[in-house]
C-alpha cells in the first residue's frame, strides 16, 4: 500500500510546483517504521517520464523524426540541462543534503524560497517569446534554475517556469520547454539510479508506476491550467505551509 501511495504521490509532486523531493523526504520522516524501496523509486521516474511524453507527444513525435528540423531545439535542450548535469556530478549536492542531519531544516527553508519565487510570479507580464527566439544566455539562465532545483524543497517545474516566463516567453512556450527540459533530466535520473541501485520490480512497483504515470498526466493539465490562468502564485500557500511544517518538525 506505501508503494502505490508513493507512486500517486510522486506522479503529482514531480509536475507541480511542490517539488517531489521536498515531499519524499516528508513522506520518509512520516513513514520512519517502514523502508521505501529505491527499485521502487527508481521505477517511478519511467512512470512521470511517460507522462510528459504522452502529454506532449506529438512536440517529442517531430523533434524524434525529424531531429533536423527541429535541431535549433534540440541545442536549446541540450545547453539547458548542462548546468544542473554539471552540478549533479561534480557536487552531489541532493544526496549530500538528504544524508544530513539537518536536512527538514534544509528542505524547509528550500520551500520557503520556493515560495516566494511562486508568489512573485503574479507581477510577472506574459511575454511575446517562443522556444526558438530564446537566446543560448537566456536557455543557461533555465539552466541555472533546473540546477538549483536539486536542491530538496526547491520545484524543477516551478523554478524553470518562473525563469521561463522572467525572461519574457509566452507562457505555452514556457510550460513545453520546462516539460522538454524534464525529459533528458528525468531520463538521467532513471539511468544514474538504475546504475547505483539495480532492478527488482516487483508487481506492486510496477502498479505503483501506473499511478505515477496516470497521476502525472493529472498534474501536467492541472499546471498548464494554473499557468495559463495567471493563478501559478497560488500554490505558494501550499509550500509555505510544507516549509513552515518542516521547520517545526526539525
Amino acid at each position: 500500500m506505501q508503494d502505490l501511495l508513493l507512486g500517486i504521490v510522486q506522479g503529482i509532486t514531480e509536475f507541480l510546483p511542490i517539488s517531489s523531493s521536498g515531499h519524499l523526504i516528508l513522506f520518509n520522516n512520516f513513514f520512519q517504521d517502514t523502508n521505501i524501496d529505491i527499485s521502487t523509486l527508481t521505477l517511478l521516474h519511467l512512470g512521470t517520464l511517460g507522462s510528459i511524453v504522452f502529454f506532449y507527444k506529438s512536440e517529442v513525435i517531430k523533434i524524434i523524426i525529424n531531429p533536423l528540423e527541429e535541431k535549433d531545439t534540440l541545442i536549446k535542450i541540450l545547453i539547458g540541462i548542462l548546468p544542473a548535469s554539471l552540478v549533479g556530478v561534480f557536487t552531489n549536492i541532493s544526496e549530500t543534503i538528504i544524508n544530513s542531519a539537518n536536512i527538514l531544516l534544509y528542505t524547509g527553508i528550500a520551500y520557503l524560497v520556493l515560495s516566494i519565487l511562486l508568489y512573485l510570479s503574479k507581477n510577472i507580464s506574459e511575454g511575446q517569446k517562443s522556444i526558438l527566439q530564446i537566446t543560448n544566455v537566456e536557455v543557461v539562465y533555465i539552466g541555472i534554475a533546473q540546477a538549483i532545483a536539486l536542491v530538496p524543497g526547491i520545484s524543477r517545474a516551478g523554478i524553470t517556469l518562473v525563469a521561463a516566463l522572467l525572461i519574457g516567453m509566452k507562457k505555452k512556450d514556457a510550460l513545453l520547454f520546462s516539460f522538454l527540459l524534464g525529459i533528458p533530466t528525468i531520463s538521467g535520473a532513471w539511468v544514474f539510479s538504475l546504475i547505483t541501485y539495480g532492478a527488482n520490480y516487483s508487481l506492486l512497483s510496477i502498479i505503483a508506476t501506473l499511478l505515477a504515470f496516470s497521476s502525472g498526466l493529472i498534474a501536467i493539465r492541472i499546471l498548464v491550467n494554473f499557468t495559463l490562468d495567471s493563478n501559478l502564485y497560488k500554490f505558494s500557500i501550499y509550500t509555505l505551509a510544507l516549509g513552515l511544517m518542516s521547520i517545526y518538525i526539525y
